[in-house]
């Protein structure tokens, strides 16, 4: 979510930089870094299980506190985004592996 300025981080967490982390684990396995796959793919049900599962079916959460309860009512357009843009490269990336499945 964020930093303080002497580096500790915050006690809530937002979705898209969880998103961020599974599209340069993506990336990261398309170079051939071994391991990058399942680092991925462990976010990508994180990002399921803690921002897709609840408030609205169809519909997601942006920030959650450290006990993993939404911190708004709202759905912001740009949490999306990042959504889309990590489902596509999984998509891309991952199902179009010689296993076809993400691992």
């Amino acid at each position: 979510d964020t930093l303080s300025a002497d580096g500790q981080p915050a006690t809530t967490f937002r979705c898209w930089p969880q998103t961020e982390f599974a599209k340069a684990c993506i990336t990261e396995h398309a170079a051939g870094r071994a391991g990058a796959a399942e680092q991925a793919a462990a976010m990508l049900e994180r990002v399921r299980a803690r921002y897709l599962s609840g408030m609205l079916p169809g519909g997601w959460t942006d920030q959650i506190d450290a006990s993993g309860r939404p911190l708004a009512a709202f759905m912001p357009a740009s949490t999306l985004y990042h959504l889309f843009t990590v489902t596509a490269e999984a998509e891309r990336v991952l199902l179009r592996s010689p296993s076809g499945r993400i691992p």
